[in-house]
């Protein structure tokens, strides 16, 4: 329902001649997510043709797939960072030399937008910040990684809900899983996650124990949070986990953290 509700806002928006001129869509790491992202988009854009030229929603999805000059998708599904030779930066940067073609308003999607090196969203600046008239750039983002500063500030963020069903499950059977999975955990005193000295001990005995269980929860944590604070706390843990590692801090502190971070987005 969210996401509908949000289309709704947008179209009115649209309709009323109101919309922002650069917004970027996110949704939460999870089943789809990218592929709902897209979907979401295109519902969005058909419904704004299909207004405007009074045809149907379908005649509008074609349109968009076959192309339009006052339309530029760019829907690459990028396996590294683009770079400014490709095809889809040219695109889109000759896009903003132009004014309209047919339709009343123009829009330019981006995918896959967490895959633009900073030299480029750089190069970006401008044309994020003054686009031609009538004329909305969207970014679709769906890693929960966060683009620049500079770029995030000249947008409207929206978050989506991923309707997809993902891993829902209450945290005991978070810790029936990882006794099942990891190999030595059956032994581990898990019923009580505030019994913090026989977890680390029993890790203790097995160092390959620390890296699964780490891996494990992080992993779980990923799919089963939707809430943007909870991913930057995720990803700032792991990030300091490495770290830890590294300079050798102590097993017991790690362990703390884990737990602190498991309860924290649970």
């Amino acid at each position: 329902m969210m996401n509908e509700k949000i289309e709704t806002i947008l179209l009115n928006k649209w309709a009323n001649e109101q919309l922002a001129h650069f917004y970027i869509f996110k949704m939460a790491p999870g089943p789809n997510a990218r592929e709902q992202l897209i979907s979401f988009t295109r519902s969005f854009l058909s419904k704004t043709i299909s207004k405007e030229k009074e045809f149907s929603e379908k005649k509008a999805i074609d349109l968009i797939d076959q192309g339009h000059p006052d339309i530029l998708f760019i829907n690459e599904h990028q396996e590294k960072s683009y770079t400014l030779n490709d095809q889809a930066i040219t695109d889109f940067i000759k896009f903003h030399q132009y004014n309209h073609f047919e339709f009343n308003h123009r829009f330019c999607i981006l995918s896959d937008a967490h895959q633009l090196s900073d030299v480029i969203l750089n190069k970006f600046l401008k044309t994020l910040e003054e686009p031609n008239k009538k004329t909305t750039i969207i970014f679709l983002e769906h890693t929960g990684i966060k683009l620049l500063p500079t770029i995030e500030s000249r947008a409207l963020v929206i978050a989506l809900r991923n309707n997809e069903k993902k891993r829902q499950f209450e945290f005991p059977t978070f810790i029936e899983q990882a006794k099942n999975d990891i190999l030595g955990l059956r032994e581990c005193a898990w019923h009580n996650l505030d019994d913090l000295q026989t977890l680390t001990e029993q890790i203790k005995k097995d160092k390959a124990l620390e890296d699964q269980l780490c891996s494990l929860a992080t992993e779980w944590l990923l799919a089963k949070s939707d809430n943007y604070k909870h991913l930057d706390d995720i990803t700032n843990f792991i990030e300091w986990y490495d770290k830890s590692k590294t300079f050798h801090n102590p097993l017991t502190q790690r362990v703390s953290e884990l737990v602190a971070l498991i309860k924290r987005c649970s």
